[in-house]
């Protein structure tokens, strides 16, 4: 079992070697902004925002829009909160979260309801250009996506 520690511990050293055009990030600065994924569905597209502002607040938004994106369908979720960085790690902490359910999603922004709150959460972010990659970390009974990646939204 020591050798196995041993062996992960080797592995994930050397494979989160920096190659010259990422970036850990390393503080909020580096993190601030607006970066988005979209989904494609059946006739939509659900997009995710997450907006990072220097002060260490922070918001994610799920929308759907129609398949050529003119218009918004509805709002699925908001979560509104505060992050900090440490390394390169991207904590979140005391964030409200609000959703749409039952319905896959409401009309109004206004008419998503507070659903519950995260008190501590935390993600491993790498920058490289105009793509932010999120590595979720989880506990090993967890069922955990691998990566997601988002692109830096210009204004």
């Amino acid at each position: 079992m020591k050798y196995l520690n041993f062996l992960v511990a080797l592995l994930l050293t050397t494979s989160s070697c920096n190659n010259g055009d990422d970036t850990l990030i390393s503080s909020e600065e580096n993190l601030s902004g607006r970066w988005f994924r979209e989904v494609s569905g059946e006739g939509e597209i659900l997009r995710s925002t997450h907006t990072y502002r220097i002060d260490g607040t922070y918001e994610i938004l799920n929308i759907y829009l129609n398949s050529d994106r003119t218009d918004t369908l509805g709002y699925s979720y908001l979560e509104q909160g505060d992050f900090s960085i440490e390394s390169d790690t991207l904590v979140s902490t005391q964030a409200n979260i609000y959703t749409g359910q039952p319905k896959q999603y409401v009309d109004d922004l206004g008419d998503l309801e507070l659903e519950g709150t995260i008190e501590f959460q935390e993600s491993t972010i790498l920058i490289k250009g105009q793509k932010l990659t999120e590595y979720p970390i989880c506990g090993p009974l967890e069922n955990c996506v691998e990566k997601v990646v988002y692109t830096r939204l210009e204004d």
